[in-house]
């Protein structure tokens, strides 16, 4: 777990995870550019990026698509959905 932008990088400069799972309305850095920070280090081309965020409209998921996420969720979670967007 990471709590701001810088930290999930250096963590995941560390170790890349198999899937990360990006709030999307981040201070100082939004989960759009810290998901194309992550693409950018070893390994970091094949990992699963989940977007989640508090904006569910079409052109949000659309934005998504476009960055490279492979699912959307809109909060408040959906565990059922984590886990089948996990699988």
């Amino acid at each position: 777990v990471a709590y701001d932008p810088a930290h999930a990088i250096a963590e995941a400069g560390r170790a890349m995870p198999q899937v990360a799972i990006l709030d999307i309305g981040l201070p100082g850095m939004d989960g759009f550019e810290l998901a194309a920070h992550l693409r950018r280090l070893p390994r970091g081309e094949g990992l699963k990026l989940i977007a989640l965020s508090g904006y569910g409209q079409e052109n949000d998921k659309h934005r998504s698509r476009e960055a490279g996420f492979a699912a959307h969720l809109v909060k408040p979670i959906n565990i059922a959905e984590l886990q089948a967007t996990l699988s």
